[in-house]
């Protein structure tokens, strides 16, 4: 099932498209990071953004097409997986998760928004497909 995007692709003409692999890529790897770091498998603290932030890909595409709402739902949902992710690093840190089950629940959240992000950047992929 498509994610409808809100955006107008017409409206929105892309200077240079968005590599949505490599940028799915990026945002499983962050996600996978945040989320052993929040098992503790992990001792290195992911980086925390808050909101995008100039290594996130969508963003810096964005950003260089200078069209910030081209992005449409998946530039929401990319903004809404970064503060998660960044919420979720700090509770942990400070400790205020106050049992394993409140982590986990945490960690299922971080899960389902990844996996939001991700079909909003297939369906941004179908409607803006690299040219070979």
């Amino acid at each position: 099932m498509p994610v409808s995007n809100s955006v107008s692709a017409d409206r929105y003409p892309l200077a240079r498209p968005l590599d949505c692999i490599r940028t799915m890529q990026s945002m499983i790897d962050l996600h996978d990071h945040v989320e052993r770091f929040l098992l503790g498998e992990s001792a290195e603290k992911p980086r925390l953004a808050g909101t995008c932030h100039k290594d996130c890909p969508l963003g810096k595409h964005l950003r260089d097409v200078a069209a910030p709402h081209a992005g449409g739902d998946a530039c929401l949902q990319c903004a809404d997986f970064h503060a998660q992710t960044s919420h979720a690093v700090l509770m942990k840190e400070q400790g205020r998760y106050s049992s394993e089950g409140e982590l986990l629940c945490a960690v299922q959240n971080l899960r389902t928004t990844s996996e939001r992000l991700q079909e909003h950047l297939v369906d941004w992929h179908l409607q803006h497909p690299i040219a070979a």
